[in-house]
């Protein structure tokens, strides 16, 4: 085994940015002991490792050895989730979506024989996300509930309001998706109260994507009359907005600022939705929102297609046919070679 570089380098790791030095550096020297010290060191700070793009290899080394290796038996299973977890959630945003599904399939599994419900709920979440992206949004529903209903048994108070407000959210969208709209309703707006009073101690991004998407749900809905809707669902996604820009999160406001052109849109305002449309979509291609850019292209092709201008329809459903980062979005790929044939 090579010399342990973790050993060497150990007063670095009160920084975030030196626990990944640290670590990439334990698995250039095959140094797998090291890493592994790292990791097991680091406790809640390890998903610091996902703002990393290269750090999907490194993981991937570290796994093979812990399954070769004598030392498996001294890691814990809640560990050895967090690795799965942690590799699962790199591919995602790598755009292996399939791959990923399966190692945070694999945390889960890790989580359970656990008795911490607050990162079982977590991993729930993250598969229930990353489903739904693949499209397959019933399954992606079914984590969510479960999540919810795991999120009950956190001990901590504070701590069980975050992760049922988070699997409420993630839930109600699905749900919104699938066509569920009165339990969308039920629980985005029991997501809100929870966000709501979270945000008066802390942050309102959470809040902000609750409103986005009861935006979404109004906007979606065919159960009320459509003028009552659609100017709840302005109204929801003008706050989505405010709270975006305050925050200055660029996920955020793409998503908000799609959705408000969505609405706009469907209030026959075609100028302004346009308008709104390409701002997400420059939001999301500045900051590599696959999904958003993917969303936005999707629009702006209806939006074409409404004008009836078959230049712009053809531009649009080039640009999103042809990147490669935005095939993985099937459900969005199909919808868009549907409408336009």
């Amino acid at each position: 085994m090579h010399q342990n570089i973790f050993s060497l380098k150990q007063k670095l790791t009160g920084s975030l940015l030196d626990l990944f030095d640290s670590f990439a550096l334990c698995i250039s020297k095959e140094d797998y002991d090291g890493a592994l010290e790292l990791i097991l060191r680091t406790q809640g700070k390890g998903k610091i490792f996902i703002w990393k793009e290269s750090m999907a290899s490194e993981l991937q080394q570290l796994l093979n050895f812990l399954f070769d290796s004598e030392k498996q038996p001294l890691v814990s299973n809640s560990k050895f989730g967090d690795l799965y977890n942690l590799y699962g959630l790199t591919l995602r945003d790598q755009g292996k979506l399939q791959e990923a599904v399966q190692y945070l399939q694999n945390a889960i599994y890790k989580y359970e024989e656990t008795n911490d419900h607050s990162i079982l709920t977590e991993a729930l979440c993250d598969l229930s996300s990353t489903l739904r992206v693949l499209g397959k949004t019933q399954d992606a529903e079914d984590f969510a509930r479960t999540a919810l209903e795991r999120s009950e048994s956190i001990p901590d108070i504070a701590e069980k309001q975050y992760w049922k407000g988070i699997s409420l959210r993630i839930l109600g969208n699905l749900e919104t998706t699938n066509g569920n709209f009165v339990e969308a309703e039920d629980h985005l707006l029991e997501a809100l109260d929870i966000w709501q009073e979270y945000s008066k101690t802390n942050d309102s991004q959470s809040e902000g994507m609750v409103n986005a998407f009861l935006a979404l749900l109004y906007l979606e809905r065919e159960d009320l009359p459509r003028d009552e809707s659609l100017y709840k669902a302005e109204e929801f996604a003008k706050i989505a907005l405010e709270l975006a820009e305050g925050e200055k999160f660029p996920r955020d406001m793409a998503r908000a600022t799609l959705i408000h052109g969505l609405i706009l849109f469907a209030l026959g305002k075609s100028k302004e939705a346009d308008a709104k449309v390409k701002a997400a979509l420059e939001i999301a291609t500045t900051n590599r929102l696959t999904e958003y850019k993917a969303e936005a292209l999707l629009a702006l092709i209806k939006t074409a297609l409404y004008l009836e201008n078959e230049e712009l329809t053809h531009e649009y459903s080039k640009k999103l046919s042809s990147d490669e980062s935005l095939l993985q979005y099937k459900s969005i790929q199909d919808e868009a070679a549907s409408i336009i044939q």
